[in-house]
């Protein structure tokens, strides 16, 4: 059949942002002296804004490591969203901050350890609450191993059934004994983005075409990443395959009025539910293949729908961004519901008319 696509873009990175006071310290290694002083640090977590199209996951938990300047670990520490700060003792230095954010439990455990409870004279995680301790954490990652960490299928299955989107953020900074008299913490900001990203898909019927006309029978994402870096770098390793989406809610498929509205303008989209959505590693050269069951029709279609970014004509995933499809069936002018001619707008694609 020959299909002309309508294919258009609404992506966006999100960013979360992750606020740092802190209270400095570290762990002892070879060339670092003992007496050397110890800045106080507390880190506060929160989201980013939510806004219009943007992949705006909320941070529920998750790790901060602190690093030197040669990438050794001088602590880390969990936090969830109930308890958003984390506190250190840390010597002075370049220091870099991470945050892995929403990690699965299994995750969470590959990456970090229970080492006990940390006084506050002692380098590490400290508590600020009077005369209460905290639990001290440790971890087998140096700086540059924590990035090459692999996630794969298993945390790609949490964030859908969870809803707790993997984040990775991380900042260089120069912890400094201050000079001024103040007690008040330095203050760091570490900013985190997505690893992954979201398909959210649409379907809409142009009158006298009936949503119940059109049934989505399955929805895929074929020749995908399996996998990532945990800092959302690509695996060398990783092979491609296939994800499926969320099953299909045909009750989302909406009447789109007398005419379609390519690349959506007239459309809000966050007015109506998506039939169907899917979380993805970043992949290039990828699409999505969708099965429909038109009425009158003995079997279902196959149609693949290829992702587009604004930047180029790459079919490619992106992570931190949040892709809507649209599609819009149409019928021609003798009523019959064909698909020899797509409409390519922006992620928007009329199949008929």
């Amino acid at each position: 059949k020959n299909m002309k696509q309508i294919v258009g873009i609404m992506t966006r990175t999100v960013l979360l942002v992750v606020w740092g006071m802190m209270a400095v310290a570290c762990e002892r290694g070879d060339g670092i002296d003992s007496a050397d002083p110890l800045v106080a640090v507390a880190v506060h977590t929160r989201a980013g804004e939510t806004d219009g199209d943007r992949l705006s996951p909320t941070l529920q938990q998750g790790i901060v490591f602190a690093y030197n300047a040669d990438g050794i670990l001088e602590g880390c520490a969990t936090f969830d969203a109930t308890s958003t700060m984390v506190a250190f003792k840390l010597r002075e230095g370049k220091k870099t901050f991470v945050v892995v954010g929403n990690p699965r439990e299994e995750l969470k455990k590959k990456l970090v350890r229970q080492v006990g409870a940390a006084s506050e004279k002692t380098p590490g995680t400290i508590a600020e609450t009077g005369d209460e301790t905290v639990t001290s954490w440790t971890s087998p990652y140096r700086y540059e191993k924590l990035k090459g960490v692999v996630v794969g299928s298993d945390d790609l299955d949490y964030i859908r059934t969870s809803g707790q989107v993997l984040l990775w953020g991380e900042t260089c900074t120069d912890v400094r004994q201050s000079t001024s008299a103040s007690d008040t913490p330095l203050k760091v900001e570490v900013e985190t983005s997505a690893v992954v990203s979201r398909l959210e898909l649409y379907v809409q019927c142009v009158a006298p075409l009936l949503t119940k006309d059109v049934v989505i029978t399955g929805v895929k994402l074929v020749d995908v990443q399996t996998s990532v870096l945990l800092n959302g770098n690509k695996n060398a390793e990783a092979k491609k395959g296939n994800l499926a989406c969320s099953t299909p809610d045909n009750s989302a498929v909406f009447s789109g009025g007398d005419e379609p509205h390519y690349n959506g303008e007239g459309i809000d989209l966050s007015k109506h539910s998506a039939v169907c959505t899917a979380y993805s590693y970043p992949s290039k050269n990828m699409y999505v293949e969708m099965n429909v069951k038109l009425k009158g029709n003995v079997g279902a279609e196959t149609y693949k729908l290829y992702v587009r970014n604004q930047e180029d004509d790459d079919s490619e995933m992106r992570a931190g961004h949040l892709y809507r499809m649209l599609v819009t069936f149409v019928l021609d002018e003798k009523g019959k519901l064909t698909v020899a001619e797509w409409q390519n707008v922006n992620n928007d694609f009329v199949i008929g008319g």
